[in-house]
């Protein structure tokens, strides 16, 4: 995990032991990293609303909470990252099941291949 992320995740934490403190025995302890502000299971319906003003808010266009599954497979493709070490992201069985359902190629992958297979040709040619 990238050590931005694991910044983000201890002030989390910190936020979320003062929210503690403040409701004393009014707060549900279940020992989730993301729980409702008392504490108990946040309802996937409310998450996927509170996820949806963000974006209207953003000005983008509606984006389906899953989406950002695909994107960062196909992120992470585009720079570089392992076949294998994406697929354990998610948890897929195996690399082959990660690149038929989050292997979307964008224009930039699109136009590297043609230059590395015009380099290969160039060499070959030469």
């Amino acid at each position: 995990m990238p050590d931005s992320c694991v910044r983000e995740l201890r002030a989390h934490r910190a936020r979320q032991a003062q929210e503690k403190l403040i409701l004393g025995s009014g707060y549900e302890d279940n020992d989730l990293v993301f729980c409702a502000e008392q504490g108990g299971l946040i309802d996937p319906r409310s998450f996927c609303r509170q996820f949806d003003r963000v974006i209207r808010k953003a000005g983008l266009e509606h984006i389906p909470f899953h989406a950002l599954r695909h994107t960062f497979a196909t992120m992470a493709l585009q720079e570089g990252v392992s076949v294998k070490a994406i697929q354990e992201t998610p948890g897929h069985h195996t690399a082959a099941f990660t690149l038929a359902a989050y292997g979307h190629v964008t224009e930039s992958m699109k136009r590297e291949a043609a230059d590395k297979i015009g380099n290969l040709l160039a060499r070959c040619a030469g």
